[in-house]
């Protein structure tokens, strides 16, 4: 079994964070966090999803809050 993690928001700034881990047939996202500060950085959450969201089999908050469940 293969294990990939893939790093999607929260670089660069404390918020926005998503990552993305997939095994087997499994794609969980970790965090679907809001960008949050400046307008150069809330701008981001009007870009396109970086990933195809109807291919998440599972959202996993931690913890549960609007930064990291907010988009």
């Amino acid at each position: 079994m293969e294990t990939f993690l893939t790093f999607l928001g929260g670089v660069g700034t404390v918020t926005g964070s998503k990552t993305l881990l997939e095994y087997d047939d499994a794609r969980v996202l970790i965090d679907c966090g809001l960008f949050q500060g400046p307008r150069e950085i809330r701008s981001r959450n009007w870009e396109p999803f970086p990933i195809d969201p109807e291919s998440i089999t599972a959202v996993v908050p931690e913890p549960g809050e609007r930064v990291v469940i907010g988009r």
